[in-house]
């Protein structure tokens, strides 16, 4: 992968495991979220990048990256626990498979004539071991708070399929939205009085950005609260109440049909206008034939 000089995060090598590229569903954009996440474990890191941190890093949007957590973890790939106030990415463990059949003898006592000398060497070995020790046990207080901590994306989609996962996330979104305190503050401190509820400005959204294929989390229906024009909502104007999809059809059933009265109407304009330029042409034609027939009469005469 070549380096993005635009982001300075961007690696000039793209190093994930081979197996996470079979893994079904995979996306770019997952990939690109589990590589950076990946750089930390492959050297001997903690990771606890927050959202906007790997958006910032991978640069992709915040809703994917809420899914390629789900997707990881769902295939367990990741796990995500919080401790300390903090929420850490930790690479599950897993057991070595082996199909080794092979009985291997129980080592006898020690030579005691072999490497004497390593007796006043063992520093090294003895700080080796304290290391290891103290990540199986970092590891093993990670899985006990991982199966005590139940995160609300994981239960939304833990009984679901791939295909519904999209749907599922979307309902969790809108939930969130609608009961967020900051977006009913805000609704009720600017449409209060005006005949508009939460959910028709909610759709409004969800209409919106559905076109960019966008999904509508409680920050992004925030920000629609805060810059939506609220004339058109006013008792009385002629958008008062948010039109349903049956009623935008009828509109625009209606705008196709004075669109379609008007070409109508220009074509007759120009048939007529072509026949009275036929008719001032034969006007034309017969006096120039009157006034040649009248010269040859005189002509005759004399």
């Amino acid at each position: 992968m070549t380096a993005n000089n635009n982001n300075p995060y961007v690696a000039s090598f793209f190093v994930v495991p081979a197996y996470i590229m079979s893994l079904p569903g995979l996306t770019l954009s997952f990939l690109r979220v589990y590589e950076t996440i990946f750089q930390f474990w492959n050297h001997r890191k903690t990771c606890f990048l927050s959202l906007d941190s790997i958006c910032e890093r991978t640069t992709v949007g915040r809703s994917q990256v809420c899914e390629a957590l789900l997707f990881f973890e769902k295939h367990n790939e990741l796990q995500r626990i919080k401790k300390g106030g903090r929420r850490y990415l930790l690479q599950p463990s897993k057991p070595i498979e082996t199909d080794c059949t092979e009985i291997i003898p129980e080592s006898g006592g020690a030579d005691c004539e072999v490497r004497r000398s390593g007796l006043g060497e063992s520093g090294g070995a003895d700080y080796n071991n304290k290391k290891l020790n103290k990540e199986n046990n970092n590891t093993t207080t990670s899985n006990i708070s991982f199966e005590n901590y139940k995160n609300e994306e994981k239960s939304a989609l833990a009984n679901s399929s791939n295909n519904h996962s999209d749907s599922l996330l979307k309902e969790k979104f809108k939930t969130e939205a609608l009961t967020d305190t900051a977006c009913n503050e805000t609704f009720k401190s600017r449409f209060t009085g005006i005949e508009v509820t939460l959910i028709q400005l909610y759709e409004e959204c969800c209409d919106y950005w559905s076109q960019k294929n966008q999904m509508v989390y409680k920050a992004r229906f925030l920000t629609h609260l805060k810059k939506t024009p609220i004339d058109k909502y006013k008792t009385g104007s002629s958008a008062s109440k948010y039109p349903t999809k049956e009623q935008r059809d009828a509109e625009y059933k209606k705008i196709e049909q004075r669109e379609k009265e008007s070409e109508q109407r220009r074509q007759q304009d120009i048939d007529r206008s072509a026949k009275v330029k036929n008719i001032d042409k034969r006007k034309e034609i017969t006096q120039t034939a009157s006034s040649a027939l009248s010269s040859c009469l005189n002509a005759l005469r004399q």
